[in-house]
């Protein structure tokens, strides 16, 4: 449960702003598909030299999410039969919402330092052709293949491999993009279709961006170093005359369904631009452009800090701003949005064992309101309130404050939070300071015992998360206080 002594804190009587209802969400939300955001960042275009996987879960906003540690040899089971050979399922950190792996949004590490960094919904840019071209499988695999593959692969091309071949026998049921990554390579892949698939090496000097529009621009169906794809694909770019060194345009191909429907892509374009600008892109484009490089390079290295100025960007300092008086009953889509239900960044770095190499930096809730909490992958126990998740209110699942302090704070979110977010700023920096001794003495630590190496990342990761919790639980408190209340929230109409 969560800690008592914050409980305590703020009152048996404050404990009511624990079940506020959650007015805005439900009419808002459950119209939209499942539609996040996702940054990858090469070691060589990062500030420290580790891969930072950066990803917004957007759902409804009602699943909560919590983190598990999955032992090793618990394999996973897909439902299909006859599952091609592969090494021994391997234990995995992962972070995901209470409706298990099949949700398939979840980000995971497991403990060979390979990531899920997120995925993205594909289904509403899928365009017609692609429908007649590559229909998809019903009784297909979805989300789950992801967390299969990654227990069952040491590396991350392996890992894609994994999905792919299990995509080419049994069939895609829904069109997703997903990262995947290791210390040394970063892959990312997308599926056409039912069976057409392909994937992309970013280059370690780069940032790659994902909305929820395609966004494999080229592919080199002929080149199996930095591209993997599907025989029924190779095939079909082949037979169209994309052989010899010319690129299979793959997002032409499958995606555009967004700007058939609507005229534009731009609730998709809008993010993507404003996250290379933001990361210093050199060809960031500016808003209406409809060009998409295939990757980014940066003009400064990239800090973790940054990743979450991203991850919780609403077009402050923008004509798009999505809480000005103007935008409010047409707000654009931002990369923050009400229905993230977990935004995290995982950093994997080069040379360490994942123990405490390989980190998950979770946030609970909605970017905007949550606070990053570095857990480790080696940690033994998840810390309190981390570790559960429910579908209504609970005070045993820190998912619900986070949550509720977005309900509270929502329709005037500047405002009401300018002083705590400078309070989450420090201690968000003090964290990232401490991360770096943390690591030395786990490392030291590891030589001399395991165990108590990993009782000293239980320790840290706890304290933490405890403190996060404390934070934000004094916000609502002092909400709760001056009158704060939720406000009906009007279903609004996406630029």
């Amino acid at each position: 449960m969560l800690p008592t002594h914050i409980l305590d804190r703020i009152s048996r009587k404050a404990r009511v702003i624990l079940f506020f209802p959650v007015l805005f969400v439900t009419s808002f939300l459950t119209a939209q598909e499942r539609e996040c955001f996702l940054i990858m960042v090469g070691p060589e275009a990062s500030a420290t030299g580790e891969v930072l996987l950066a990803h917004n879960n957007d759902l409804t906003g009602r699943e909560a999410s919590f983190l598990v540690k999955v032992p090793a040899g618990e394999a996973m089971q897909l439902p299909v039969k006859d599952l091609p050979d592969t090494a021994p399922a391997c234990s995995m950190l992962v972070l995901q919402t209470y409706k298990g792996f099949a949700e398939g949004d979840a980000v995971a590490v497991n403990e060979y330092g390979v990531a899920i960094a997120g995925g993205v919904s594909l289904k509403q840019d899928r365009n017609a052709r692609a429908e007649e071209i590559d229909p998809l499988i019903a009784g297909g695999l979805g989300g789950g293949v992801r967390y299969y593959a990654l227990q069952h692969a040491r590396t991350a091309r392996e890992c894609v491999k994994i999905i792919g071949a299990l995509y080419d026998r049994y069939g895609c049921a829904y069109p997703s993009g997903v990262g995947i990554a290791d210390a040394r390579e970063m892959w990312y892949l997308e599926s056409g279709g039912g069976h057409m698939w392909a994937a992309m090496q970013i280059p370690p000097n780069a940032f790659f961006l994902a909305a929820n529009s395609y966004n494999l621009p080229m592919v080199d169906v002929q080149d199996t170093l930095y591209f993997l794809c599907s025989a029924p694909l190779r095939e079909l770019a082949l037979r169209e005359g994309y052989g010899d060194g010319r690129l299979f345009p793959f997002a032409d191909w499958f995606g555009g369904g967004y700007r058939e429907r609507t005229g534009n892509n731009r609730y998709n374009l809008l993010r993507l631009q404003r996250a290379a600008i933001l990361l210093g892109s050199l060809s960031a484009g500016t808003p209406g452009d409809t060009f998409r490089p295939p990757f980014h390079l940066p003009r400064h290295k990239i800090s973790l800090e940054q990743c979450f100025g991203v991850l919780r960007d609403y077009y402050d300092g923008t004509r798009y701003n999505i809480f000005s008086p103007a935008n409010r009953s047409h707000p654009a889509r931002a990369i923050a949005d009400a229905g993230c239900v977990h935004s995290s960044v995982i950093t994997l770095t080069p040379g360490r064992p994942a123990d405490y190499g390989a980190v998950i930096w979770t946030g609970l809730g909605p970017s905007l309101t949550t606070v990053y909490v570095p857990v480790f992958f080696g940690v033994e126990s998840l810390p309190p309130g981390y570790d559960q998740a429910s579908p209504e209110p609970s005070e045993m699942s820190a998912f619900w404050i986070f949550r509720q302090l977005a309900d509270l704070t929502w329709r005037d979110y500047p405002a009401l939070t300018r002083s705590w977010q400078q309070q989450r700023r420090q201690f968000e920096e003090q964290e990232i300071r401490m991360v770096p001794l943390i690591t030395r003495k786990a490392r030291q630590l590891a030589e001399q015992s395991p165990e108590k190496m990993r009782q000293y990342l239980d320790e840290r990761s706890q304290h933490y998360a405890f403190e996060a919790v404390r934070l934000a639980s004094e916000k609502l408190y002092q909400l709760k206080q001056e009158g704060t209340r939720s406000n009906p929230f009007v279903a609004p109409q996406r630029q």
